[in-house]
């Protein structure tokens, strides 16, 4: 999905779906694999899930990962959509990388379960 360059760099993705007033639960979910050459002493690059109506004003910010969350494998990552039943939301993520070393961060099988 983003990241990779080892350079200033900005990827963004994003989707409109439209939530049914009438669901108890809506909750979106995706797998994420992140894999770095950072070094574990601090925050060097970023992705940012957020919510923001169909005008692009922002919502929420459902979730930040790092370089930091390095993992083998992916890992499952679900977020609580209810609050805007009934709203068209667009999810939107932005990965962010620094000037030093690459930081990948890849999504896949995104869900939305209501």
């Amino acid at each position: 999905m983003a990241g990779g360059y080892g350079s200033v760099h900005v990827d963004k993705l994003s989707q409109e779906v439209a939530l049914p007033g009438s669901a108890s639960a809506i909750a979106l979910s995706f797998y994420l694999h992140v894999s770095t050459e950072e070094p574990t002493t601090g925050i060097a690059d970023r992705l940012h899930v957020r919510a923001r109506d169909h005008s692009g004003a922002l919502l929420s910010t459902l979730g930040v990962f790092s370089n930091l969350d390095a993992a083998d494998g992916f890992q499952l990552r679900t977020f609580d959509l209810t609050p805007y039943r009934g709203r068209t939301v667009r999810i939107s993520l932005e990965a962010v990388e620094n000037s030093s070393n690459v930081t990948s961060f890849i999504v896949d099988d995104f869900s939305l379960v209501i």
